[in-house]
């Protein structure tokens, strides 16, 4: 059954552009090397330019386990974490069956 997460981040303020690049990096690593994700995009929130989503989707749980150890994750999060001000909150989603 796929999963789903929901991760936000808050930007440093001035740091959007880097943000923005290293969530473009991140993406690009984890749909390049990591079989079993199906959907990983990244979002900027309306009401607030320093808040970002991603939304992710995995085939299962094994798929989303393999994503947190990836080296490919890894290394984005290391160009990633600059750029953010605080932990980011997750927010993990079972799909509803018979939704597909």
């Amino acid at each position: 059954m796929p999963i789903s997460i929901i991760s936000k981040l808050t930007c440093k303020s001035g740091k959007n552009t880097e943000m923005e690049a290293a969530l473009n990096a991140m993406r690009r690593a984890v749909l390049d090397n990591e079989p079993g994700t199906l959907l990983f995009i990244n979002h900027r929130s309306r009401k607030n330019p320093d808040e970002y989503y991603i939304v992710e989707q995995y085939e299962d749980e094994a798929a989303a386990d393999r994503h947190d150890e990836s080296a490919a994750f890894k290394e984005a999060i290391e160009q990633l974490l600059p750029n953010v001000a605080g932990p980011a909150e997750h927010t993990g989603l079972d799909v509803i069956e018979g939704s597909l």
